[in-house]
């Protein structure tokens, strides 16, 4: 049977430790989660002890050790600021994580944008971040004691800093950080600008998605890289080890002439094209994942509407976008850019180009 550290066995030793590295602004020293015994890291095990189930960080800026060996490309990059919707992102993230064998990087920006802050100020703010990370590592540990999870301040603008943090990373995980009405129906939600400027797969989780959710649906069109699509999304079911719904949407385009009057012909036809589509990508699937459960269905409606209406209780929705480099990197289709603002339901948008290599 494992042991547990004295930190969080509730030892006295454990009691009313005071960090000499952290400090809030007005220099007051405060209780931070630095275990007394010293220990370098708590993960995957104890230094001191080796069963000892993992503990909290030696210093606010390391949460766990990283996974001996591993790159970038082994870790999931989340954007932190200590909200409730960013907990909701980072609760995500720790699953995810736990379930592909992924470690986890938790980034918080302090954001000197706004202004040129003064070297007090920026330090201030740097100081505000690990304290909130150093608190919050406590939850990280709750929610998933195996997964390796470090932590980091960076400064500057929070979409800047994320796509750069992250542009080697396995993905970038990001709450919805909506303020207003207003925000979620403008471009300027950091959700919608890191999904246009990342150059790596991103995850947008609204502060809505937990509960009971099962199944990753993907949206597809029929365009050149809806196959790719389909794939990587039946990765990610089986990763998830939950099955995979392809949908596709379409609706009658606008009629403005009189020859179009009437639409019964070309509504069976748009119909039968958008089953054919997804008949196509479920064979498919079932070849290349021969035991994923894999289902397809058709949806009369806009595409925004059907797809969060699809996926309103699935795990994920994969959708692509179609920003390939220059100033298309920077924008978003119409349908992912409007689900990325109103999906109930985690979202994982994936570059075009990135789908190459799949």
């Amino acid at each position: 049977m494992r042991s547990t550290c004295a930190w969080l066995s509730g030892s006295p030793a454990a009691s009313n430790v005071t960090s000499p590295n952290v400090s809030s602004p007005s220099s007051m020293s405060m209780v931070s989660p630095i275990c007394p015994e010293r220990c370098t890291f708590h993960a995957p095990a104890c230094n001191r002890n080796p069963d000892a189930v993992p503990a909290i960080p030696a210093s606010p800026s390391t949460i766990m050790v990283p996974t001996e060996g591993a790159t970038m490309a082994d870790i999931v990059t989340v954007g932190y600021d200590g909200s409730d919707a960013a907990r909701v992102a980072l609760d995500w993230a720790l699953r995810y994580a736990e379930r592909a064998g992924l470690d986890v990087d938790v980034v918080y920006v302090a954001d000197t944008s706004w202004d040129s802050p003064s070297f007090t100020a920026a330090e201030r703010l740097k100081s505000q971040g690990e304290i909130v990370l150093a608190s919050d590592s406590f939850h990280a540990l709750s929610k998933a004691p195996h997964v390796a999870v470090t932590s980091r301040v960076l400064t500057g603008h929070p979409v800047d800093v994320l796509t750069e943090a992250s542009k080697d990373s396995a993905m970038l995980v990001v709450g919805t950080y909506r303020k207003d009405a207003y925000e979620r129906l403008t471009t300027s939600a950091v959700g919608v600008k890191v999904v246009a400027g990342a150059s790596v797969p991103v995850v947008v989780v609204p502060q809505t998605s937990p509960g009971s959710r099962r199944g990753v649906v993907v949206g597809i069109d029929g365009a050149e890289p809806s196959g790719r699509l389909v794939e990587a999304a039946a990765v990610e079911a089986e990763r998830l080890g939950e099955p995979l719904r392809v949908v596709s949407a379409w609706t009658l385009p606008p009629m403005s002439t009189p020859e179009f009057t009437d639409t019964t012909d070309l509504y069976d036809a748009l119909e039968a094209r958008a089953r054919e589509i997804v008949d196509e990508a479920v064979a498919a699937v079932r070849i290349t994942h021969p035991s994923l459960e894999v289902s397809g269905g058709v949806e009369l409606d806009a595409p925004v509407t059907a797809l969060t209406r699809a996926a309103k209780d699935a795990s994920l929705l994969v959708l692509a976008t179609h920003g390939r480099h220059g100033l298309s990197r920077f924008l978003l289709g119409s349908v992912t850019h409007d689900v990325v603002l109103h999906a109930t339901s985690p979202l994982l948008v994936l570059r075009s180009a990135a789908l190459q290599a799949v």
